[in-house]
């Protein structure tokens, strides 16, 4: 399957029990997509390969899944490191005007005199609104709001913003 099929959610951080439980540290403020994509990947060995989920929680910003054929401790620390995916297909669709993190990583910035900015390396919650982080050092901060996000064009690969790299 195509990689860009799959979306990491997560990363096996370490183990939990002795059953075959594993701990997640989640990339998505959704730590229940365990249950709501359906479908789990982990990538292992360079290959996406389908795992069914036995049984899973949340607690503390992780994730605990049981996945099926994978019983035991010894087992569980064998995918230490690996990361969990899912389906592309299976995101729901959005409204318009709204927008998945991955969709925006990567894209370039540029602002409304065609100065370029960088790319896309990040998205943090603030908490008061989400902030697009662009480039290498210096990084630069742009609330992703609408006073200052005037476009993003997915087809394009580009965000037009209005904001100056001395703000």
């Amino acid at each position: 399957m195509e990689k860009d099929r799959f979306v990491p959610m997560g990363n096996i951080v370490g183990v939990f029990g002795i059953k075959g439980w594993v701990k997640i540290k989640c990339d998505t403020d959704d730590e229940g997509f365990l249950r709501q994509y359906g479908a789990l990947y982990l990538f292992v060995n360079e290959n996406y390969r389908l795992y069914d989920l036995e049984d899973s929680f949340v607690r503390n910003r992780y994730a605990y899944a049981k996945f099926k054929g994978v019983d035991d401790r010894d087992t569980a620390m064998g995918l230490r490191g690996v990361t969990v995916n899912v389906l592309r297909d299976n995101f729901p669709v959005l409204e318009d005007g709204e927008y998945y993190w991955v969709d925006l990583i990567g894209l370039s910035v540029c602002n409304v005199i065609g100065k370029t900015l960088g790319l896309v390396v990040d998205l943090v919650e603030t908490g008061a609104n989400v902030v697009l982080v662009v480039g290498e050092e210096p990084r630069i901060l742009i609330p992703f709001v609408g006073i200052y996000v005037i476009d993003v064009d997915l087809k394009r690969k580009k965000i037009i913003v209005d904001w100056e790299l001395d703000y």
